[in-house]
Parts: C-alpha cells; sequence; structure tokens
C-alpha cells in the first residue's frame, strides 16, 4: 500500500512539474527582428506610390521642359538680342524659376506624405503580424547600430513582406 502511494504521489509531482515546464516554455518571449528598409522596400503600397511620385514628377518636369524649350527657341532666334532679351524671355525665365521652385518644394511635400503614409500602413501590419504570432518584442534592423548581429533563425523580413503584402491586397 506505501508503494501505492509513493507512486501516486511520485506521478502526481511529476505531471506537476512537466505541467510547470510547458506552461513556462509557452510564456517564452517570443523576440524576433526585420530588416526595415527590406521590408519598406517589399512593401507594394511602397511600390505603387513611388511610381505615383514618379509620374507626378515626369509630368512636372515635362513643364519645364517646354517652358525651356521655348526659352530656348527665343534665344536661339535671328532677332534675339542678349543685351535686351525683350519682356517675353524675361517673363519666361520667372515662370520657369517660379515653377522649378514650387515643383521641388511639392514633390518633396508628396514624397514625405507618402513615405508617412507607407510607415503608418507598415506600422499597423507589423502591430498585427506580431499579436497574430504572439511575439513580444520585435525589433527593427537597418545595419546602423539598433541590432549588429542576430540569429538568422529570428529574422521574420520575408514572412513579414508576404504578410503585409497579402494584407494590403485584401484592401
Amino acid at each position: 500500500m506505501k508503494t501505492t502511494h509513493w507512486l501516486i504521489i511520485n506521478s502526481i509531482i511529476l505531471l506537476v512539474l512537466l505541467a510547470m515546464g510547458i506552461y513556462s516554455l509557452s510564456q517564452k518571449e517570443k523576440n524576433v527582428y526585420l530588416d526595415t528598409a527590406e521590408v519598406f522596400n517589399g512593401f507594394k503600397l511602397q511600390k505603387e506610390l513611388r511610381t505615383k511620385l514618379e509620374n507626378v514628377q515626369s509630368a512636372r518636369q515635362a513643364i519645364l521642359d517646354s517652358i525651356q524649350l521655348r526659352l530656348t527657341a527665343i534665344s536661339s532666334s535671328s532677332d534675339f538680342d542678349p543685351q535686351n532679351p525683350g519682356e517675353e524671355f524675361f517673363s519666361l525665365r520667372g515662370l520657369y524659376q517660379q515653377r522649378q521652385k514650387q515643383f521641388e518644394e511639392d514633390n518633396q511635400r508628396l514624397s514625405n506624405e507618402y513615405d508617412r503614409q507607407i510607415w503608418n500602413q507598415l506600422n499597423q501590419y507589423v502591430k498585427d503580424y506580431g499579436k497574430e504570432h504572439n511575439y513580444t518584442i520585435i525589433f527593427g534592423a537597418n545595419g546602423q547600430g539598433n541590432i549588429m548581429y542576430a540569429s538568422e533563425t529570428r529574422d521574420i523580413t520575408k514572412e513579414l513582406i508576404d504578410y503585409i503584402n497579402n494584407k494590403y491586397e485584401r484592401v
């Protein structure tokens, strides 16, 4: 009878220890990292907005090129006097400079706005991904000091790019 009691007590202790071990392993922190530049560049929204920005910049450059072409035509004409270029030349040159400055500022503002939109969406998707996979921390590595080394087994960059692009396409 004593042996049976010891066997039951030992079995209960073993089960409790096993349960505690399993619980401990399930509660272990899960820390991973991603390559921020690779995720940013692999995000379809970033590619779409970059193409959109390039189209806007090309259209603006075409306007500047058109004004520049008119300036060149005026200055190449046989009756052009460099000492007295004329009202039309001054007016076009002023318009060119004004538009060039305006376009540079608008391009920068649009680029900043697109970057903000991309990072806002990326941050939300990374947060969603972390919650879905029960990660404690997701570090962003960029090779400039944040994370100088981590095991490649902790790198979720490629999986995250697939996740965010799938999620983005469903929107």
